[in-house]
């Protein structure tokens, strides 16, 4: 009778462990936070980070900016098994890319699946960047191996293929991560090869900015509107993200310690735009003749 009820509550903590490690519930230091959908964040880091619950796959999640909060959403991603940049667009879709493929994606918001929409037709950075202000999706690249330049992109979201933009830069050999820059309207990029920050104008001419410290490393970049935010790879088992000023190298501020230490592939921030003035006073103006028009009905 004893071995039997062991054996049953052996059966039973097994049976739930693994159903509840599946679903993403249990981790080995840390209670897995899931979210339904990326549809309705806002003031809030997104991207792709390697899944807790299935082993060399990348998963959606959010990070809030204060508590450093980790919420993973969707299922691992499966064919292709990660991505190496993600944005999400004014209208609230999410595009990616995958490095080894050089491939276009869409992404789900909600299962976090993604879906080829096209070959990008350049040897892609990996890394992503989009302008809210002129809806235009951003990456870097080259038309082939045996061009040592690099081209700042523009990607076809319907197609997936991209055009070169500019003169390019010659000696970008380690770029993983990159970001928009709303404040000064630039393309920033970090190169992990010389720890060097690299600017690109809207004209495709690229600059280089500062020089970082040599330890510095990392696959994601996002810019909240004033700096730009860095995981910090391998640091503290994953668990940083850094603000630095790229036109110094130098870093500002705490570092933002992260409920779940996961190493990034793509680190983005959303923020719902702020109307303009004249559209905050023509809706206001929209509102009193509303409810001059019901009280004259009235």
């Amino acid at each position: 009778m004893i071995r039997m009820i062991r054996f049953a509550l052996v059966f039973a903590s097994v049976f739930f462990g693994i159903g509840f490690l599946a679903a993403g519930y249990l981790h080995a230091d840390a209670i897995v936070t899931l979210q339904d959908s990326l549809t309705t964040i806002d003031d809030a880091f997104f991207g792709v980070g390697y899944s807790p619950i299935l082993s060399g796959h990348t998963q959606l999640l959010t990070v809030d900016p204060t508590s450093g909060d980790v919420t993973w959403i969707g299922t691992p991603m499966s064919g292709p098994d990660r991505l190496h940049g993600l944005v999400r667009t004014n209208d609230g879709v999410l595009y990616g890319i995958n490095g080894f493929q050089d491939a276009f994606y869409s992404v789900d918001p909600e299962t976090g699946q993604a879906d080829l929409i096209g070959e990008v037709g350049h040897s892609i950075a990996w890394g992503l960047a989009y302008d809210a202000a002129t809806d235009t999706i951003y990456g870097i690249g080259r038309p082939n191996e045996d061009d040592s330049s690099r081209y700042m992109l523009v990607f076809d979201r319907s197609t997936g293929e991209s055009t070169p933009i500019g003169p390019g830069i010659a000696d970008l050999s380690g770029i993983s991560g990159l970001c928009w820059d709303t404040t000064n309207s630039r393309l920033i990029a970090f190169d992990n090869a010389d720890k060097k920050f690299y600017a690109f104008d809207t004209a495709g001419n690229a600059s280089l900015l500062s020089t970082a410290a040599a330890g510095l490393s990392s696959w994601s970049l996002a810019h909240d509107g004033q700096y730009v935010a860095m995981q910090l790879r391998g640091f503290d088992g994953n668990r940083k993200i850094a603000y630095y000023d790229p036109d110094t190298g130098q870093p500002v501020g705490e570092p933002l310690t992260l409920s779940h230490g996961t190493a990034m592939e793509a680190l983005d921030f959303y923020s719902q735009p702020v109307p303009e003035p004249s559209t905050i006073v023509l809706l206001a103006l929209g509102s009193v003749a509303w409810g001059v028009w019901r009280c004259r009905r009235g």
